[in-house]
Formats: C-alpha cells, structure tokens, sequence
C-alpha cells in the first residue's frame, strides 16, 4: 500500500516557515541559493524541487534536507491501463508518467516528451508545463533531471515492466507464470495514440506475445498445468498471428475441446486465404495434425 512519507510535498512549507524564523525575504533566499524568485515561490506553495534544488535551498536555511528527502514511493504498473497505487493522477501527467515508464532508469528526451504530450503543437508554455508535471509525479515516485530531458528511477518492486523483465530472465515455468500473470490488458491502454503506440510499447507488446508462447509450450509439456488467460486474450487480439492460434489449437484439444480446436483452425486458414492469400504455415498445420491424431 502506498502511504506518504513527508518529504518533498512538505519542504515548501517548512522552508516557508523556515526563512519567516530567519527574517529573510524571498529575494534574499533566492540570492543565496542561486534560484530565481519565482522557482522559490512555486517550491514554497507546493512544488517538488530537484533533489539538488532541495539540498541548495535547505542548506540555505539551515534546515535537514535528509529529512524531506526520502524517495516517495507508490508502485506504478503500465502492463495495461496505467495504475498508480493510491494515487489519482491527471491526464497530462499520466502521459508523461507512462512515456517515462517505457524507459525505466533511461533519459527521455524532453523533445520525446513535447512530442507525446502535444504532438506537432505545443503551447507557448510548454517548457514549463512540463517542469510542473514533472514536479507533480515526484510528489509519489521518483523522476530526476537529466541531461536534455527525465529520467524515471524505478525498480522491479515498485514498475510492473521490470518485474516483468526479471521473471522473463529466469526461463522457468513459475517465473513465466507469473509474468504473463502481470498483464491486464494491452500497456497503457487507456492513455492516447502517442504514448499506447510508442516504439517501446510496440515492442513490449511482442515481448508478451513471446512470453505467451514460451509458457503455453511448457504448460503442454507439464501436465496439470493450467493455461495463461494471455492466450485467449492475444489470439483473440490477434487473429492471424499463426503461432498464438497454433497454441490455442493445442489447448483447447488438451483440455478436451478437439472439435472446437479443429474449427478454430478452419476460421484461421479461411481467413489467411481471405485476407492474405496464403496457406497456414509450418506450425499451424502441424499442431491441426496433433489435434486430428489427438497427440495433445
């Protein structure tokens, strides 16, 4: 469960009352800690600062920045519609969260992010825009500066996809398991064109489909096993893709449901020849003829 430690969220007021203790003006602070006076007044009303920005400016002052600087934590989770746990977070913000979140622990350009916020046309503020949402995503997670863009610090306990890549990394049956477990539907799915069909997401799509195909082999290898809900989804989602229909044919038959497996091949090869005008490949055809010589 995600709960808020104080930390960034809290330093604009502590730094408030701070510099009020002190005597010193806006202007004043500002000086000494190398900031402009509006940044100060935006970080004094509730802006998360740069951890940086926040060390400079609490040195200034006198005040402990070990103790606002605890990374806020809440696990974020892309393999589907973006989640944030406990969070509720706006629109604009859930596009950059979700474009930072296909590059875990990567620098995303802030032309990549202009791009995925506002495609060809960016408001003439959009430079701060950005500098604001990104202030607001590191209320609850951690997202650095970079050079020329962000960077979203994550790991497998607290991002989805990298959970993901870890169990991947095993090549067992539970580490599989619970991989294609972690999806709840296409990544991202709720969010716009730019971020759902980004390069990455794209790819991380074919990943899920590999990792589908890789577990429904080792389930038909493993008697008792269950089959991945994933296999359903994606065959359903994609409809001529010959590989996840093989292994759908192939699990219907081993769970007692050879006619429906052989129609299944039937609605795939008139498809083929409808759509595409070819014939089924290699192992399509073989897993059709495992099912007619009921080998499942």
């Amino acid at each position: 469960m995600f709960t808020m430690r104080k930390s960034t969220r809290t330093f604009g007021a502590a730094l408030r009352a701070q510099r009020a203790l002190l005597g010193l003006t806006q202007r004043e602070v500002a000086d000494r800690a190398r900031v402009s006076v509006r940044a100060l007044r935006y970080i004094e009303n509730g802006s998360a600062p740069r951890p940086d920005l926040l060390r400079r400016l609490a040195s200034t002052v006198g005040l402990d920045s070990a103790v606002f600087t605890r990374t806020p934590s809440a696990r974020i989770r892309i393999l589907g519609p973006l989640e944030v746990e406990g969070v509720p977070v706006p629109l604009m913000q859930r596009r950059l969260l979700g474009l930072l979140a296909l590059h875990p622990n990567q620098v995303v350009t802030r032309e990549e992010i202009i791009d995925a916020l506002w495609l060809d046309s960016p408001p003439h503020s959009h430079v701060h825009l950005v500098h604001n949402y990104v202030a607001r995503l590191r209320s609850f997670s951690a997202v650095e500066r970079a050079h020329g863009g962000y960077r979203l610090v994550a790991d497998c306990g607290g991002l989805d996809l990298l959970r993901f890549n870890e169990l991947l990394s095993r090549s067992d049956l539970a580490g599989l398991s619970e991989a294609v477990g972690l999806w709840r539907g296409p990544a991202l799915a709720d969010l716009p064109a730019e971020v759902r069909l980004h390069p990455n997401a794209i790819a991380l799509h074919q990943r899920r489909i590999a990792a589908v195909l890789a577990h429904t082999d080792m389930v038909l290898g493993a008697p008792g096993e269950p089959f991945s809900p994933s296999l359903i989804t994606l065959a359903h989602d994609e409809p001529l893709h010959e590989g996840l229909q093989a292994r759908l044919m192939l699990a219907l038959a081993r769970t007692g449901q050879q006619a429906s497996a052989l129609r299944l091949f039937e609605r795939v090869r008139d498809r083929l020849a409808a759509e595409l005008g070819v014939e089924p490949r290699r192992d399509l055809r073989d897993a059709h003829l495992r099912v007619l010589r009921q080998e499942v």
